[in-house]
């Protein structure tokens, strides 16, 4: 009895292990967001001095952010939620943007190429101007 005890035990231990990187995976980094907040002065200093600094946005609260001209290449907004959001020429150039919620955001003239766009959410977004044929996943249809 004491046995199957302890396997319960160890199988619980595992599948937390296994869940542990996957719910961090999924949780943005606050400080970058903090940075992403002060406005794209700092931000684009901030990616300047941190080149290899991959942003860490996923699943982060963007909505009606003014993200205008952003360097976001090769940002991590998997579930991130960018609903009314401005990124008019924006750089998502390899962003994961993989679940994120772009509703009713304006992305004219944005730099999507070889963005992870799988399961984004595009209704009623301005994508005048952008080539979304340059992006992994968009429904070209």
């Amino acid at each position: 009895m004491a046995n199957e005890q302890d396997v319960t035990t160890a199988r619980d231990i595992a599948a937390e292990q296994t869940q542990g990187p996957e719910d961090k995976s999924v949780t943005a980094n606050q400080e970058h967001i903090a940075v992403l907040e002060l406005g794209s002065g700092v931000w684009h200093e901030w990616r300047k001095n941190n080149p290899d600094v991959i942003p860490q946005l996923c699943g982060a609260e963007l909505d009606k952010m003014d993200l205008s001209g952003m360097d976001l290449h090769d940002a991590d907004l998997r579930e991130a939620s960018l609903k009314l959001a401005n990124l008019r020429e924006a750089n998502l150039r390899n962003a994961n943007l993989s679940g994120a919620n772009l509703r009713n955001s304006r992305l004219t003239k944005a730099h999507v190429s070889k963005a992870d766009m799988h399961g984004t959410d595009l209704r009623k977004a301005n994508v005048r101007g952008t080539d979304l044929n340059a992006a992994k996943g968009t429904n070209k249809a």
